[in-house]
């Protein structure tokens, strides 16, 4: 075979090529929204162990301890980002025998928001900038703690295209008097659902607070984000 045959063959080619490429990318482009839901149904047909608490909840107690490092060897491990999922070994670097003098002794926690009835376990990311919501659930700084008395507020993304998290794309298949547990600096908080609510985005009172433990997560219902999902669940 000559390479002008090799050629013609190549040219009579590409238009299959590009027609299977563009069909491949749109079926994922079309399937993408959807893989949280087929993931869920996935699960709930294969591992059903994934939608009890216990799944989630056998080493509630999430920490590192840092005890006995010296200023440096805190600054170094401070600015290192550390996986939710898998704690990294922290190692020594490039510190200075001299530099050995201060001793520090510091626990950090990791804290989750965990609904099994959606086999949802996404961490708890504390700030006041929004784009933690691209990181996991976010604990607005207008409620409370966790545990405190008042109304603890929690939100995250349901529809993120391709980018970043979608914690809470299952939030419509959350039902009244279904379990969430939160893990908040080593402890474990139960709430249970007592209202679930469909609001406008300037219903705002959602985040007012109340007389009593409470825990208030939302999330937009539809593409438009014209409505939100509101979970109003009270600590047991």
């Amino acid at each position: 075979m000559t390479k002008n045959s090799v050629r013609r063959i190549a040219r009579k080619s590409l238009p299959y090529i590009y027609l299977l490429g563009s069909l491949v990318f749109g079926i994922i482009f079309i399937f993408a929204p959807f893989y949280p839901s087929l993931e869920f149904e996935y699960n709930k047909k294969f591992h059903p162990e994934k939608f009890q608490a216990d799944f989630y909840l056998k080493d509630i107690k999430k920490t590192i301890n840092y005890t006995n490092l010296s200023a440096k060897e805190w600054d170094v491990n401070n600015e290192q980002k550390i996986d939710n999922n898998s704690l990294t070994q922290i190692q020594e670097k490039n510190i200075k025998p001299e530099e050995k003098k201060v001793e520090i002794s510091k626990k950090i926690y990791f804290n989750d928001i965990i609904i099994p009835s959606i086999a949802l376990d996404i961490p708890i990311l504390e700030g006041d900038s929004e784009s933690l919501l691209d990181q996991g659930a976010w604990l607005k700084p207008n409620g409370k703690r966790p545990g405190d008395n008042g109304n603890t507020i929690i939100t995250g993304h349901r529809y993120q295209y391709l980018n970043g998290v979608r914690p809470f794309y299952n939030m419509d298949k959350v039902n009244k008097g279904d379990t969430i547990n939160v893990i908040w600096r080593g402890e474990r908080v139960d709430y249970s659902i007592e209202e679930k609510l469909i609001v406008k985005p300037e219903d705002t009172w959602v985040e007012d607070q109340r007389n009593g433990k409470y825990l208030t997560i939302y999330t937009c219902q539809g593409l438009d984000a014209a409505k939100r999902i509101v979970l109003i669940a009270k600590q047991m």
